[in-house]
């Protein structure tokens, strides 16, 4: 996707959408950027849950400055334990 086109999305979804507060990592999107953008659309049909297709998407931009790495690890809850698994990490990078 084009920089002016991923641009034009974002400032349609600010006027349309409920703004969201935070995003999930707390990055800002570097403006000054003109490269292309990833945009992600997904459509999701269940006749026995909903009464017709609705449609999501997202527009991922190049962050400003860098980009923090970090563990995803869902659900680490140990509901049976009573406690929470640690994040798996590694001594040094498998690639």
């Amino acid at each position: 996707m084009d920089d002016d086109v991923a641009k034009a999305a974002e400032a349609r979804t600010r006027k349309e959408n409920l703004p969201i507060p935070f995003n999930d990592a707390g990055l800002s999107v570097d403006q000054n950027f003109k490269g292309k953008a990833l945009s992600l659309e997904f459509t999701v049909e269940d006749e026995g849950v909903f009464t017709m297709p609705w449609k999501a998407g997202m527009i991922y931009r190049r962050a400003a400055g860098a980009w923090p790495e970090a563990a995803c690890a869902e659900n680490r809850s140990e509901y049976y334990a009573g406690k929470d698994s640690d994040t798996p990490r590694a001594d040094k990078p498998d690639f």
